[in-house]
């Protein structure tokens, strides 16, 4: 008897350069022209569309999971396009100018759900339970019917950074930026709220599969995927971890993993990738926390206890008279999030101005009235670092020196590192706690203006830097379309 263990499930996520038209089911063209089909079609088929170049490269979704790019990626000396993939490739975690990784440590096994809409009718013909009728072949009655399909999934891992640049880069879309070889910006990536306005029709779309099994057509993927939520969350007994919830175009539960992923026009029966990127997790006890009083600049170290941000986006789907999407557009997005503290002060003598409850009583009054007028919000600036090597040293309650007070290119210095930043404005402070008193600050993120288009701080920025940075950076270039990256 054959059994299938839940733990020899495997997951991976690779993104397509959009946008796409999900209505174009185009597939076996060779010319280069289709790049904006659809992933799958509705029976399951990845497409297969690739350019006229030799060898050919793959625009279609075939390309989804596929070890190697289709074709070698240049790390940008000299050249302000290069690192910049064409629309319709795929896009995966960078570990040469030729291969690229998948891997996604998914945790809990979960799975898909399939999101199709079952519509039932009452017919008052008298009877007493409905009727259904034999099949797509006959004429009879029914009072059940299936709608339009919209499946999901819901996620959580513990990220490297690689692997929440992959992810990140379907929430925040235009926001994803990545340094080239040349300059200040060598190695540096970044997630980053937008400005102003973003395009609806989604610049990265994902393709979420779960590797049943290495050889048969029993593994799925959720294809043309968006996500609705991101969420980043740690505490004292758990490390970064990321949640994500998408909504796809179509769930294929037939792909084969062992054969189904194809870069160029001659490749073979190439197998999905599902590689993991062994950078380092991030661990709250190593993180340096800040906080800035009110609109000032200085921000002051704090212990943390626990902290979570969570960010939504409204997400709209067309379905005309199909019954899959004929359109995703992607709308606005809120940001809110908290972070725990000790209510006691921490630090020297008269430095505790981060913990104890002056800060507590500040922090009420901010968009109350501490502010002129009595109307305006004012916004604080919490930041959290993780640096490996010359981090933040300043004791608890004492100002902290900053990575913006540094030169461009040590901003975010070392492999690896993390730095998550959110300009805040207060909505709750409670106090609660298990043995010691701690005070909870719940707030929401936003960007803070100078004037309709100057952002003077983004409601939420990340950034980090890629792996082996300082060599030839082919493993920080995704192929993203930003390639400045101003921290």
């Amino acid at each position: 008897m054959a059994l299938h263990a839940l733990w020899d499930d495997q997951y991976a996520f690779s993104v397509r350069k959009g946008p796409i038209d999900w209505t174009d089911k185009t597939t076996g063209e060779t010319d280069g022209d289709p790049t904006d089909a659809v992933s799958h079609l509705d029976d399951g088929t990845p497409t297969q569309n690739t350019t006229a170049d030799t060898p050919a490269i793959q625009l279609g979704g075939s390309a989804h999971f596929a070890p190697t790019r289709g074709a070698a990626i240049t790390t940008g000396t000299g050249n302000a396009a290069a690192g910049v993939i064409s629309k319709g490739r795929h896009i995966g975690i960078p570990t040469s100018g030729t291969a690229v990784i998948h891997g996604i440590p998914v945790s809990g096994n979960p799975d898909f759900s399939v999101g199709t809409e079952i519509i039932e009718t009452t017919v008052a013909d008298g009877t007493v339970v409905g009727r259904v009728g034999g099949g797509a072949a006959t004429n009879d009655g029914s009072s059940i019917f299936r709608g339009g399909s919209s499946p999901t999934f819901s996620m959580e891992c513990v990220p490297t950074n690689m692997q929440l640049m992959l992810l990140g880069s379907t929430f925040f879309q235009e926001g994803t930026s990545q340094g080239l070889a040349a300059g200040a910006d060598k190695g540096k990536l970044q997630l980053r709220t937008v400005a102003d306005e973003q395009v609806s029709d989604p610049l990265y779309v994902g393709a979420f599969l779960k590797k049943m099994s290495a050889s048969a057509a029993d593994s799925r993927v959720l294809s043309d995927c968006c996500p609705t939520s991101f969420s980043l969350s740690a505490d004292r007994s758990t490390p970064l971890s990321l949640s994500m919830d998408f909504t796809g175009r179509i769930l294929v539960t037939d792909y084969n993993a062992g054969t189904d992923a194809k870069t160029t026009a001659s490749d073979g029966d190439d197998a999905a990738d599902t590689t993991l990127d062994i950078g380092r997790n991030y661990a709250m006890h190593d993180c340096i926390a800040t906080i800035s009083e009110g609109t000032s600049t200085t921000q002051y170290v704090m212990p943390v206890d626990s902290f979570s941000l969570s960010g939504s986006m409204e997400t709209g789907y067309t379905f005309y008279n199909q019954p899959t999407p004929q359109s995703i557009l992607t709308g606005p997005q809120s940001w809110e999030g908290s972070i725990t503290i000790p209510l006691a002060g921490r630090g020297t003598a008269g430095s505790e101005k981060a913990t104890n409850q002056t800060m507590t009583k500040l922090m009420a009054q901010v968009g109350m009235t501490g502010s002129t007028p009595s109307g305006t919000v004012n916004p604080i600036h919490i930041s959290l670092f993780w640096e490996a090597q010359n981090p933040i040293s300043a004791a608890f309650g004492a100002a902290a020196t900053l990575p913006s007070s540094r030169s461009e290119a040590d901003k975010v210095k070392n492999d690896r590192d993390l730095h998550i930043r959110m300009t805040c404005v207060i909505t709750d402070i409670s106090v609660g706690g298990d043995a010691e008193a701690t005070q909870t600050i719940s707030f929401r993120c936003l960007n803070q203006m100078t004037n309709s288009t100057t952002v003077a701080a983004y409601a939420v920025s990340i950034d980090t830097k890629a792996p082996a940075s300082s060599g030839t950076n082919y493993e920080s270039i995704f192929g993203f379309s930003n390639t400045t990256v101003t921290y």
